[in-house]
């Protein structure tokens, strides 16, 4: 079984966070779709492609990470690879980056987004477009 470190008191705080976190970035992530959908209908052909594209790059990143963990663990190999360290760079970096802007910055873009949107949603309630 599996042991877990840490109390009750220090994980519901970071759990919290998390899930504000993550619940921050998918408002922002619809909020600013529905912003952006007028001017990114020309790319609308493309998004199949371009979503096959990550999904292959992304699928075939985890199976060499796969790979990489059975190599490691299965045949004592080495832990140095340079696909799984710039990938791991990568991720540290985007961390390093998030916390030293802290939340602020995520929470006045998510404001400005959210203010934008409801304006142009109101916008609309008064003046429909005429099609």
């Amino acid at each position: 079984m599996i042991g877990f470190s840490g109390s009750l008191q220090e994980g519901l705080p970071a759990f919290v966070a998390y899930a504000l976190g993550m619940g921050l970035v998918v408002t922002a992530l619809a909020v600013t779709g529905s912003l952006l959908a007028p001017h990114i209908r020309k790319l609308l052909p493309h998004v199949g492609r371009i979503g096959g594209v990550i999904l292959v790059v992304m699928g075939a990143y985890v199976t060499y990470y796969g790979v990489y963990e059975l190599r490691l663990f299965l045949a004592n190999g080495s832990a140095q690879d340079p696909v799984v360290q710039a990938a791991g760079w990568f991720q540290s970096t985007l961390a390093q980056i998030v916390a030293a802007l802290g939340p602020w910055p995520f929470i006045v873009v998510l404001v400005v987004v959210s203010v934008l949107w409801l304006n142009r949603r109101r916008r609309k309630a008064v003046r429909p477009d005429r099609r």
